[in-house]
C-alpha cells in the first residue's frame, strides 16, 4: 500500500494524470468545435487550434500548481515560456490535421479503415500521446525546473 501511495504522489504519475485530463479537455474542445463547424472549409485545422489552445491553458495551471508545485512571482513569464514550448508542436499538429484531415483525408481513412470523424479522433490521440511525453521533459527541465538557490 505504501508503494501505491508513493507512486500516486510521484511527479511523473501526477503529470500522467493531468496529461490525461488535458487530453480530455483537448478532445472536448477539438471534437466539439469539429462538430459545430460542419460546413466550414478548414474545419479540421480550426478545431485543432481550438483544442490545442484550451488544453495548453489548462495544462499550464495544473502543471504549475499540482505537478511541479512551482512557486513563482512571474506567472505571466512562466506561462509564456510554457506556451512557447508547446506552440511548435501545436502548429505541427494543426499542419498535420490540415494535411491529413482537409487535404488528403483518404490517406488515414484508408490506413485506419475508419470514417472521417473516427479517423480524426484516432489521429488526434496519437498526436496527444507524443505531446504528453515531449512536453513532460520540456516542462520539467525548462519551465518548472527547480531553482538551485531554492534547493539549497
Amino acid at each position: 500500500m505504501k508503494k501505491l501511495i508513493t507512486l500516486a504522489k510521484s511527479e511523473a504519475f501526477k503529470y500522467l494524470v493531468f496529461g490525461v485530463l488535458t487530453t480530455l479537455v483537448y478532445y472536448i474542445f477539438m471534437y466539439g468545435s469539429l462538430a459545430l463547424l460542419t460546413h466550414i472549409a478548414g474545419k479540421a485545422a480550426i478545431s485543432e487550434a481550438i483544442g490545442q489552445s484550451v488544453s495548453i491553458i489548462f495544462a499550464f495551471f495544473t502543471n504549475k500548481k499540482w505537478v511541479f508545485e512551482h512557486e513563482s512571482n512571474h506567472v505571466f513569464l512562466d506561462f509564456i515560456n510554457f506556451a512557447a514550448g508547446r506552440v511548435f508542436f501545436m502548429f505541427l499538429a494543426i499542419f498535420l490535421k490540415w494535411w491529413f484531415g482537409d487535404v488528403h483525408p483518404q490517406i488515414l481513412m484508408n490506413l485506419f479503415h475508419l470514417n472521417f470523424d473516427n479517423t480524426m479522433l484516432l489521429f488526434s490521440l496519437i498526436i496527444q500521446i507524443l505531446n504528453i511525453v515531449l512536453n513532460y521533459f520540456y516542462s520539467k527541465f525548462i519551465v518548472f525546473r527547480k531553482n538551485k538557490k531554492a534547493a539549497e
